[in-house]
């Protein structure tokens, strides 16, 4: 059964609420030449060289649209919203020297979990690193998740990196779900947008927002599953640039 739990202040009972009807939409999930395909996502989960993986960045400014690059200028561009499903997310951290203005990251976690230093090339401890404590409600370590998203038509994944400021937003999305029958981010197609707004320090940045379009076709779940089952994109490292520098936020909302 499904539903949501509510607490009703008229006769303080649980009752149990039907959600809205949820539409069940087709995918295009890209297909053809099965082996090719198995093949790139075990490459891509190797690490293998000139494996393509497109991404996409918020604009600078509070700009409300996504920078996608796909590594062929032809078909770079950028959009107000990203509409697929998410195949994939693990947690990440990054850290930028302030005083390093321009300059790569100094420290990445693909996993959350170990750090590695890019100067020194000493490894660390997310949990216990000084970086990654709370300070005056900020941390000099940018926690943030890693989604991957699989556009209609394409095998090829969008890498969308959920901000501090946005993980909240995540993480309500995804309880929210459960409201319609306990799915999983990669059995809907989602909506990504992005929301403008201003830090305590006046600086514009911007929040991303997630909504459910419907759910997918058994066929197209069936198809998403298989694709999963050879991605592992938390073993990946990508390019420096792959890592933007730190935009304003207005502060780490974890819940």
């Amino acid at each position: 059964m499904t539903g949501i739990i509510q607490s009703t202040i008229e006769n303080r009972k649980l009752s149990l609420i039907e959600p809205a009807d949820v539409p069940v939409l087709p995918f295009d999930v890209y297909a053809a030449g099965g082996e090719k395909l198995a093949k790139y996502y075990t490459d891509l989960g190797a690490e293998e060289e000139n494996v393509p993986l497109y991404r996409a960045t918020v604009g600078s400014g509070g700009a409300t649209v996504f920078d996608i690059a796909t590594g062929i200028d032809a078909l770079d561009t950028t959009t107000e919203s990203i509409c697929g499903v998410i195949i994939y997310a693990h947690e990440m951290n990054v850290y930028f020297d302030e005083a390093l203005t321009g300059e790569p990251p100094v420290c990445t976690s693909s996993d959350g979990t170990t750090g590695r230093d890019r100067l020194t090339g000493e490894e660390c401890s997310c949990e216990n690193c000084l970086r990654n404590q709370m300070k005056e409600g900020r941390k000099e370590c940018r926690n943030k998740v890693r989604l991957y998203m699989l556009t209609a038509g394409t095998p090829v994944p969008l890498c969308l990196d959920v901000p501090p400021a946005s993980l909240r937003a995540w993480n309500r999305y995804r309880r929210s779900l459960r409201h319609f029958g306990f799915l999983e981010p990669h059995e809907v197609l989602t909506e990504c947008t992005l929301e403008s707004l201003m830090n305590p320090q006046k600086k514009k940045y911007c929040r991303l927002k997630f909504r459910t379009l419907g759910k997918l076709e058994p066929e197209a779940v069936e198809k998403i599953n298989l694709i999963r089952h050879c991605f592992k994109p938390d073993v990946i490292e990508l390019p420096e640039e792959a890592y933007t520098a730190a935009e304003p936020e207005g502060g780490y909302a974890h819940a």
